[in-house]
């Protein structure tokens, strides 16, 4: 396999394992396997396993942003999308990236750890921003400042994925739900 999208492949399949094993429970030969193509391949396109996990996490941001950045959508919109993004993720039986690289995130690489803590701020800042925009246009209202809020959301959505694999669906739709009806109150 080579080409354009072997790049994009490997980095696929890598966030696919790090959001079902860890960062630490797969190796290159866990993606050259399956994509029939040799270790050299991927080193090609990330020289260190740590290279690739940054790239994972900037795929995951580009991505994550492009859905909620349509000017047309309403404040109120862009979180409901948000959410939907960790519905998604249930769907697929993939725990948020946070989810994912934050119980091993000391024995990860330090660029790596850098990668992960600005991935996590970038999201923070986003959604705070547009609580904040939210709340100034009378979309919402919130009972905190809109950085706990962006903070509270994110806290509920991850472990409701965590909670969610261990006791079933319905943890996590619950609090799906509970994050809507507060954006209704």
């Amino acid at each position: 396999m080579s080409g354009p999208n072997t790049r994009e492949k490997i980095v696929a399949l890598a966030e696919q394992l790090i959001r079902t094993r860890g960062y630490s429970g797969f190796s290159f030969k866990d993606i050259a396997v399956p994509l029939n193509i040799k270790n050299a391949a991927i080193h090609y396109y990330f020289p260190t396993k740590k290279d690739l996990g940054i790239a994972v996490l900037e795929d995951i941001f580009d991505r994550s942003l492009l859905a909620v950045s349509d000017s047309s959508l309403t404040n109120r919109e862009k979180l409901l999308r948000f959410v939907a993004s960790f519905e998604r993720s249930r769907e697929k039986g993939l725990v948020c990236i946070m989810g994912a690289l934050g119980p091993g995130y000391g024995s990860l690489p330090d660029e790596l750890q850098e990668a992960a803590k600005a991935f996590a701020g970038k999201s923070l800042d986003w959604l705070k921003e547009t609580i904040e925009r939210g709340v100034t246009a009378g979309e919402f209202s919130i009972a905190t400042t809109p950085e706990v809020k962006a903070q509270v959301m994110v806290a509920t959505m991850m472990s409701g994925l965590l909670l969610g694999r261990i006791l079933g669906d319905d943890v996590f739709e619950n609090l799906k739900n509970e994050i809507i009806n507060e954006l209704n109150s």
